[in-house]
């Protein structure tokens, strides 16, 4: 719990300074910096995500990669919704900032909590499963794939 709450206040004081940045300050330099920060930070949070449930290797730079392009869709999904609903100030876009750090967060935190509770049913039904094979990682992907494009 400790971690998630530090996690949490490290995507809050980013997107504050986020905020700041396009209020106050209005320095470009210094509003890549802080967005690129951020997204590195959301990323690792999607990057654990998908070695967790999709079963990806964890240093490869293709899990790096496809974590950074969830972070940023769903950010734009985010931000598309809001830009649906209100107008785009700077509060708003600090806080969608916030939130796609705060969803990809709480998912992450909901699977662990998840994954701790199903290890405990699994151990019961460990015979049963034990000739069971996880999928591999290409399968996952192309699992993912098909079923983004059929949603387009």
């Amino acid at each position: 719990m400790m971690a998630f709450l530090k996690k949490l206040g490290i995507s809050f004081l980013i997107s504050s300074l986020i905020y700041f940045n396009l209020r106050y300050w209005q320095l470009s330099i210094l509003g890549w910096i802080f967005v690129i920060f951020q997204s590195l930070l959301t990323s690792l949070f999607v990057r654990a995500i998908l070695i967790q449930v999709f079963h990806f290797t964890a240093h490869t730079l293709r899990t790096k990669i496809f974590s950074l392009f969830l972070s940023f869709y769903s950010l734009g999904l985010i931000g598309g919704l809001f830009i649906l609903s209100t107008t785009f100030s700077s509060i708003i876009m600090a806080l969608v900032f916030l939130l796609n750090a705060i969803l990809w967060l709480a998912l992450k935190a909901t699977l662990t909590i998840e994954s701790e509770q199903s290890e405990n049913i699994f151990d019961v039904f460990k015979q049963g499963i034990a000739h069971a094979q996880e999928p591999k990682s290409k399968i996952s992907v192309l699992i993912y794939l098909v079923l983004r494009i059929n949603c387009i």
